[in-house]
């Protein structure tokens, strides 16, 4: 009965790729400007998101790691940086487009402009994260179903679906299913893309309506529901783009918390991943700023999509090598690349076994990643780890010294006593495997010095954070 279930919520899923302000602005555009030409385009993209979503949860069942963990482990924390970089640019312009999107249903449903609306809608979205995940897994089925109803045709999607594989604790058993989801899913939500889109070129084409206004768009249902296709049409962007906003918040969030090593979950209290916590709070009210003066989430939403189509290398390329890396997904991996670096991966195996692994100390918890390593040199003995750095400026250091003269400058202006890297023996090193397991407690070395500033002095004083341990 459970895998039924996560059958039905991760179809949700899939079908709601295609249920957001730029999806449907753009399909309705290509509708209104060009009839059925473009009807090939949608259909490449499905195909396209089938073997993406596909892969994503293959790579979580099998190998238990997000893309956004892999990617770091694999590719090393300078190119991940790149990446976030680009990733969390285009992110953090796709959530402005859909708060707008809710702004300019509310407009429609209540004639009070979107500008007035970005700091409740806000609040509101930062709310329903905030207090988590319902308990009861009928609560938990209709949150989620809400929540992804509206998710982006992008990257972020399968960045979301991997994580959402790990937290749901899949394994290869899990494979059959996942490939059911990216299947039926996908395409069903294909055809509700080329709905818009013939729906744009029955209604629109004709009277000569180019869509740059979103309220055009709302005339897509007035010709068969004169009366209340308008409203209709507002309400139902209103709901997809609250569940967009909702879900790239949170891949956001995922992809700053898994890349660096971070305690994540929806379902913990924030006082418990209170690093996770704060960057969905604090990009999450950053995202209403511009709304507050007025841009148009429309030209933001075009320019977002533009930036996601340009960015897709960056993310899909390294996303194929892992795919077909044996280390990550064994006999499961795809078949159709080869693998001509095994040779050079041979020199340097005992460097990338260790450097940007995630961390676990006794207890089970998350210290972070291998941001650096201390090798010992003797006249008379072999190179060896003596010590693993976590955090500090030798992160930063790895792309580039002025980070981290950056970084030790902030440092020194705010945050919690322990600044520098921690160093941990490597002594204390119990096994290495996907994540290297250290005979030690977190809350003793200092690793999680960040976290436990962060909650007490911020998170524990906003209403619901929860309250941090103290051991």
């Amino acid at each position: 009965m459970k895998k039924v279930l996560q059958i039905t919520l991760g179809i949700i899923t899939s079908v709601g790729g295609f249920l957001e302000i730029g999806s449907v602005t753009t399909a309705a555009q290509a509708g209104a400007s060009f009839g059925y030409q473009l009807l090939w385009a949608v259909l490449l993209g499905t195909l396209c998101l089938i073997f993406l979503v596909e892969m994503s949860g293959r790579l979580a069942a099998v190998s238990k790691h997000t893309i956004v963990d892999a990617t770091r482990e694999r590719f090393g924390f300078p190119f991940y940086a790149v990446v976030m970089l680009g990733m969390v640019l285009v992110a953090f312009m796709v959530l402005v487009a859909e708060l707008g999107g809710i702004g300019l249903s509310l407009q429609i449903l209540t004639g009070l402009g979107f500008p007035w609306w970005a700091i409740p809608v806000s609040f509101l979205v930062w709310l329903l994260m905030w207090k988590g995940m319902p308990g009861d897994q009928k609560a938990k089925y209709g949150f989620v179903a809400v929540s992804i109803l509206g998710a982006s045709i992008s990257p972020y999607l399968i960045y979301f679906y991997s994580s959402g594989a790990i937290e749901d604790k899949w394994d290869e058993s899990y494979i059959p299913m996942n490939r059911m989801i990216a299947g039926f899913g996908m395409t069903f939500g294909g055809f509700l893309s080329m709905a818009v889109l013939v729906a744009a070129a029955l209604a629109l084409q004709p009277k000569g309506i180019d869509i740059d206004k979103f309220d055009q768009a709302a005339l897509l249902m007035t010709t068969a529901l004169p009366k209340w296709g308008f409203y209709l049409f507002a309400f139902s962007m209103l709901v997809a783009c609250f569940g967009a906003a909702l879900e790239i918040s949170l891949a956001i969030a995922y992809f700053f918390a898994q890349g660096f090593g971070w305690n994540w979950g929806e379902d913990l209290e924030p006082s418990k991943d209170s690093r996770f916590s704060f960057v969905y709070t604090i990009i999450i009210f950053l995202a209403a700023v511009p709304l507050l003066f007025g841009v148009d989430p429309i030209k933001v939403t075009m320019i977002s999509m533009a930036l996601t189509a340009a960015t897709l290398p960056l993310t899909i390329v390294p996303f194929l090598f892992l795919m077909n890396d044996p280390i990550y997904l064994g006999e499961h991996r795809n078949g159709w690349v080869s693998n001509r670096s095994r040779s050079l991966e041979a020199e340097v195996k005992l460097i990338r076994d260790v450097l940007d692994k995630k961390l676990i100390d006794l207890e089970q918890c998350d210290m972070g990643r291998v941001s650096g390593l201390v090798m010992y040199v003797g006249e008379r003995s072999q190179p060896h780890i003596s010590h693993i750095l976590i955090g500090g400026s030798t992160l930063w250091m790895r792309v580039h010294p002025a980070l981290a003269r950056v970084s030790n400058r902030l440092a020194q202006l705010w945050g919690p006593k322990h600044k520098g890297a921690v160093r941990i023996p490597w002594t204390r090193v119990k096994s290495v495997g996907r994540d290297i397991k250290l005979d030690v407690e977190a809350r003793e070395t200092g690793a999680l010095a960040w976290e436990i500033w962060i909650a007490r002095h911020i998170i524990e004083r906003i209403p619901g954070g929860g309250k941090e341990e103290v051991e």
